[in-house]
């Protein structure tokens, strides 16, 4: 069944293709019903199709997709673009996909890529299915590398590849050729990892020697099968742990804090700029992603001379430094590694609920809290958007008024962009009930 919609007819396919989500490749295991035509390919985002003969851009069809154990789902989809020929292949993309089709997808997503001799039909009820997805595959080729991280090119069992992601402080250097374990998790469920798998570690690791305690013995990723020991500025065996002890307090050393992993490059930018010689270090809580290597924003800074240094504190870890608890880091940044100004944010993967509290950058509300108890100046970026699409984050968002409005007990300097954007903020803070914090206009080029 179809429908047409209202936008142009031309027939042409794009000069490249453009889906950004991860796809089955064909053979993929579903039947199309509803509608004549074959299957090529499919993502959480839409699917390819072979087709008798075209059909215009922008027309909406109703179609059904039967998986291989006969179990059916029907979607609307709107053509994206088509061959001009017959027969021919066309993209559709997804249209309001419910939250019911999505899990159905993904639940298919996780049966394809789950080892065939584990098939077995796909339950209905989320409770039955399984939370971690690990496949055996081989290392092809290195794609790219960045401290403390590589991204490889992997094939699993089936024939599949993937692009897989590699931590060298967890397991070691590897090779190409290399039998590995691979975590499959968010990529199949088409989670913020850029479409890509995790290396948990080689099949057949070599044994060599293992450091006793002088190489550290704080845990991290505790209790779970990845748990690794680091060597903390706290340690006993530590060189920083006389300066940390002998320091109690920051001495009015700025603290900024941000809610986002990426206004923590920000601010670190406008400081740079600001005044170039500042020596900026950057702690990185444990919020959202806790191997500080996956952030590609940290690695350009650190080459490019803005962050002097970094610090990874609770289950975070791969910084310069690795601490213990966050004021133990924020004494770290001033003691050990000299800070002139600190900033805080947890790293990549903000998790949000759209609910009042549900979300990981409440840490921002600790950070302010450690650095006023620690005689710190707390500095709070303040999130706000004209771009961002969702209601609860235009304007100052709904974080940000929780933050500063709910959650932070101290008062803070809050900075304001100079000129009409400062009225507009200055506003909306006040009639939200934010007049404790001092609001601090800067100049915004």
């Amino acid at each position: 069944m179809l429908r047409r919609a209202k936008g142009s007819a031309s027939c042409s396919r794009p000069a490249r293709e453009r889906r950004r989500r991860p796809r089955l490749e064909p053979p993929v295991p579903f039947r199309l019903c509803g509608l004549p035509g074959v299957v090529h390919d499919v993502s959480r985002g839409g699917l390819s199709l072979h087709l008798p003969g075209p059909i215009a851009p922008q027309t909406v069809l109703e179609l059904g997709l039967v998986d291989a154990h006969g179990h059916r789902c029907a979607f609307t989809a709107r053509v994206v673009w088509c061959e001009k020929r017959s027969p021919c292949r066309a993209g559709l993309e997804f249209v309001n996909l419910t939250a019911r089709q999505d899990a159905w997808l993904a639940l298919r997503f996780l049966g394809w890529l789950a080892p065939a001799e584990e098939e077995e039909p796909v339950a209905a009820s989320p409770e039955r299915t399984r939370s971690l997805l690990l496949r055996q595959g081989v290392l092809l080729e290195r794609l790219a590398s960045r401290p403390g991280a590589e991204e490889w090119l992997a094939e699993l069992e089936g024939g599949q590849r993937v692009a897989a992601v590699h931590y060298s402080s967890l397991c070691g250097p590897l090779h190409a050729g290399q039998a590995v374990l691979l975590n499959l998790t968010a990529l199949a469920l088409d989670l913020g990892t850029g479409g890509r798998a995790f290396v948990v570690g080689p099949l057949c690791p070599e044994l060599d020697d293992y450091p006793g305690r002088e190489a550290g013995h704080q845990i991290k990723l505790r209790y779970t099968p990845l748990q690794h020991r680091v060597r903390t500025v706290e340690d006993p065996a530590s060189p920083h742990r006389d300066a940390l002890v002998a320091c109690a307090e920051l001495g009015g050393v700025p603290v900024v804090c941000a809610e986002l992993h990426s206004q923590m490059a920000a601010a670190a930018l406008a400081a740079r700029a600001t005044c170039p010689d500042l020596q900026l270090v950057y702690l990185m809580t444990d919020g959202a992603a806790l191997p500080i290597a996956w952030s590609r924003l940290v690695a350009v800074l650190k080459s490019a001379g803005v962050l002097a240094a970094t610090i990874t504190t609770g289950q975070a870890f791969g910084g310069d430094y690795e601490a213990v608890s966050l004021p133990s880091a924020l004494i770290a940044a001033r003691a050990v590694a000299g800070a002139d100004v600190i900033l805080v944010s947890q790293g990549p993967g903000n998790a949000g609920t759209g609910t009042t509290f549900g979300f990981s950058g409440t840490q921002q509300a600790e950070a302010l809290h450690a650095a006023a108890a620690l005689g710190g100046q707390p500095v709070a970026v303040l999130r706000a958007s004209d771009a961002d699409p969702r209601p609860r984050h235009q304007g100052i968002s709904h974080h940000s008024l929780t933050l500063l409005g709910r959650l932070t007990l101290c008062t803070c300097t809050v900075p304001l962009p100079a000129g009409e954007d400062a009225r507009r903020l200055r506003t909306s803070l006040a009639e939200a009930g934010i007049i404790r914090h001092t609001l601090a206009e800067v100049a915004v080029e």
